[in-house]
């Protein structure tokens, strides 16, 4: 991941989480919390923005962080995984008809409209 795609990410991430639909996904979900025992049995790999804009600033090209505990991205292709694989968390946990489930949907889809425009490496 270059600058400029690095750049472009981080501010698709500020804009996904300035979403009034996004407050379910600005944080790991807090199963104990929210008494859902089941939930770490049914989700293996939980995604949530916090966790991807995390990831993001541990993968700044010019102040890259060198701690191996802290997870990069080191290509746009793994940055956008992430985000639809906390979508497909949500649609697998919650079902297709649940509102939680449309918000991720209408998130997802703001995801797509910013992402047409992401930079190619070099571009910027």
């Amino acid at each position: 991941m270059d600058m400029g795609q690095w750049l472009f990410c981080s501010a698709t991430i500020l804009k996904l989480k300035k979403q009034n639909f996004a407050y379910p996904f600005l944080r790991p979900v807090d199963y104990v919390m929210l008494c859902l025992p089941q939930y770490p049995s049914i989700v293996r790999n939980p995604m949530d923005l916090s966790t991807i804009e995390r990831k993001l600033k541990s993968s700044n090209p010019e102040h890259l962080d060198s701690n191996p505990d802290h997870p990069r991205y080191l290509n746009v292709d793994e940055y956008i995984a992430d985000v639809r694989l906390m979508v497909n968390n949500c649609l697998l946990f919650n079902g297709p008809e649940n509102p939680v489930s449309g918000m991720a949907k209408r998130l997802e889809e703001a995801f797509d409209e910013e992402i047409k425009n992401i930079p190619t490496p070099g571009e910027v």
